[in-house]
């Protein structure tokens, strides 16, 4: 007999708060168990009752001991590799159009002892409260998987596990997209889900951005996204080629399950170095582990940038240097003596938005004794948008296998001026300023830092605001 529970949504608030009113150790792996003796209590019978051939149980009776003595639920933990079937369904509150696929993947983590669910992939991950049955159990969910351009939500299942191990069942959530060009409003669709499953027997694996680059900047941060859900006591590690060791671990808060992992602290690559990511003794909640041999996952970095000269770079002899423009020649707006390095103004883009760009990157030398970098400036075209908006260029200082701090540069502090640049026109120019960033901890160690000014990707399918330029000069370390 299939015995159908609701199930209430417990935590609306994530992961955390699920693990507060669960707990956060992991459950042994158990077989299926049966259910135990009846229970209650039984007045003891007298030598006639016992005898009498009239005695009748009544209807009541009969169904009472029927359902206590029915099949109990399902215990344990199981996970399963399952595909869903995605059918979109006519309701009043479905707008627009949203491109779904007719399919998608994940695995389920079902723990009948802890009365918990967790769904997850390297699109997406969830975890609901779980109600066990006999043959399987249902409930609420809070998973939400990216698919391409759209997004899928699951809120309730129903499942069932077969004697064979397979798992089948329902589900019903929401797919969800952005209309195109513009950010208002949302395209919805109501989904049902048809689920069919398989016990796991992958080996977990991890990916990320940074694998798929060569060469790596390295200032480039690292997320590793699990392709399914793992122990929260999960630790991974990567080692380059000098043997140094970066541990990886998820957030503090993933308490029930672990989708990503990152370096506790950010650290800049060092390089034209190898980083390998260790799997070994990494299991899933199956007890799946990577097989031995093979090639593990890695990531190379690139070559280092221009080391400079603290002349104000009157040594440059070419037109460009660490990726930018040399200004020179009669009439051009330097700073300091014949030379200055120029990054232009990037100007509003119309869609689809602006890719992330490296404006400049170059090395400095650095004695024992320095504590921080400063170089003159003026901007150039300012938009008088503030730091830390799409509109605002970045600044990194770092030293290899340290760490990397965000520095920023001040507002101007006086009006724009005209003037001419050779082979641009006409421009606006902000009064002369001057940086003076911090070094990080170590670099001057270290023997050298690597300043860094870049743009964010911006603003996907709307138009992306225009960036403002910069003369520097006068750079040295102190």
């Amino acid at each position: 007999m299939r015995v159908q529970c609701g199930m209430r949504v417990a935590v609306a608030c994530g992961i955390l708060g699920l693990a507060a009113m669960l707990g956060c150790k992991s459950s042994a792996r158990h077989d299926d168990g049966g259910g135990g003796p009846d229970g209650g209590s039984i007045d003891a019978a007298s030598p006639t009752d016992m005898a009498s051939p009239t005695d009748v149980a009544s209807p009541t009776d009969t169904a009472r001991e029927t359902s206590v003595d029915g099949p109990a639920p399902m215990t344990g933990r199981r996970s399963f590799v399952v595909t869903s079937t995605l059918a979109p369904q006519p309701d009043p509150s479905n707008m627009g159009v949203v491109p779904l696929p007719a399919t998608h993947t994940f695995t389920m983590v079902l723990d009948w002892d802890r009365r918990i669910a967790i769904l997850g992939s390297n699109v997406g991950q969830g975890v609901g409260v779980f109600e066990p049955s006999a043959t399987g159990g249902g409930g609420s969910q809070t998973a939400a998987f990216s698919l391409g351009s759209s997004g899928v939500s699951y809120q309730t299942m129903d499942v069932t596990i077969a004697a064979s191990g397979a798992l089948s069942g329902t589900a019903h959530g929401r797919g969800t997209s952005l209309p195109t060009n513009t950010d208002v409003g949302i395209n919805s669709v109501v989904l049902s889900m048809s689920l069919a499953g398989v016990p796991d027997v992958q080996p977990p694996g991890f990916e990320s951005t940074i694998f798929m680059a060569a060469p790596v900047d390295p200032f480039a941060s690292l997320t590793l996204i699990a392709t399914e859900p793992m122990p929260p006591d999960t630790r991974l590690a990567l080692v380059n080629l000098r043997g140094d060791r970066i541990d990886i671990a998820p957030p503090s808060t993933q308490l029930v399950a672990a989708f990503s992992f990152y370096p506790a602290q950010a650290r800049m690559w060092r390089y034209n170095d190898r980083y390998s990511l260790l799997l070994d003794g990494v299991v899933d909640f199956a007890d799946n582990a990577r097989p031995p041999g093979g090639t593990s996952p890695a990531f190379t970095t690139a070559a280092p940038p221009v080391l400079v000269a603290e002349d104000g770079f009157e040594s440059a002899t070419g037109t460009m240097l660490a990726g930018t423009q040399v200004l020179s020649g009669t009439g051009a707006p330097t700073i300091t003596g014949a030379r200055s390095l120029y990054i232009p103004s990037l100007p509003g883009a119309n869609p689809p938005g602006r890719n992330a760009m490296t404006q400049l990157a170059l090395r400095i030398a650095l004695d024992a004794t320095d504590t921080v970098v400063r170089f003159a400036y003026r901007s150039v075209n300012p938009t008088g948008t503030g730091a830390g908006t799409a509109a605002a260029p970045y600044y990194l200082l770092g030293s290899e296998g340290g760490a990397i701090t965000s520095p920023t540069l001040g507002p101007d502090s006086g009006p724009a001026v005209a003037a001419m640049i050779p082979g641009q026109g006409q421009v606006s120019l902000g009064p002369l300023m001057t940086a003076e960033f911090a070094l990080p901890a170590g670099a001057a160690a270290a023997g050298q830092v690597t300043l860094v000014r870049g743009v964010r990707e911006c603003c996907a399918s709307l138009p992306a605001p225009s960036i403002a330029g910069l003369i520097i000069d006068d750079l040295r370390a102190e």
